[in-house]
């Protein structure tokens, strides 16, 4: 029986070091883990652009090192590992992320995938697509029946972007119509 015991043991442990010794081992591929920390980053960046404006309530850059750090002046975090690869404008591969501009407003931005081929979107690539058009100003109703002073007018609100110069944030400004 102790003969048993130790021989499980030893089974254990030698599963552990291959565990976390040897890549793929624990169920999930390393292309997979590629691909998973891919997608991330490129949800990562997604948000980030929606969030995050200048005072112009634009995004600028060429290149994706440049929206990276355009939008960390705006106010983005890009920590942790997927923060990394788009810090470095690399996929889950180490290939180099591409910046698609499909229009003024819309833009692409897509890893190679695993075969490292620019296959436009299909096969094995990865993309999200990233919409940096200014939103649009939409009014924005705060009337109570009688009216908010009491006089039985409506008062509408539009939310505007205006900029101060050296502040990249927008700002909202009441308009006021009676």
């Amino acid at each position: 029986m102790a003969i048993l015991v130790r021989l499980s043991l030893a089974f254990a442990f030698l599963m552990f070091l291959a565990a976390m010794l040897l890549p793929g081992t624990t169920g999930a591929s390393p292309d997979f883990n590629k691909r998973s920390e891919t997608r991330r980053a490129l949800s990562h960046m997604e948000i980030n652009v929606l969030i995050h404006r200048d005072g112009n309530d634009r995004v600028p850059g060429d290149t994706v090192e440049e929206l990276v750090a355009n939008l960390e002046i705006f106010g983005a975090d890009f920590e942790g590992d997927e923060g990394k690869l788009l810090k470095d404008g690399v996929d889950g591969w180490g290939r180099p992320l591409v910046l698609v501009k499909t229009g003024s407003s819309n833009w692409v931005i897509r890893s190679l995938g695993a075969n490292g081929v620019d296959d436009h979107g299909r096969e094995d690539d990865i993309e999200t697509e990233l919409e940096v058009a200014p939103r649009p100003v939409r009014p924005v109703s705060t009337s109570r029946s009688t009216g908010v002073c009491g006089c039985g007018a409506k008062k509408e609100v539009e939310q505007e972007v205006h900029s101060s110069g050296d502040d990249p944030q927008p700002t909202l400004a009441p308009k006021l119509e009676a």
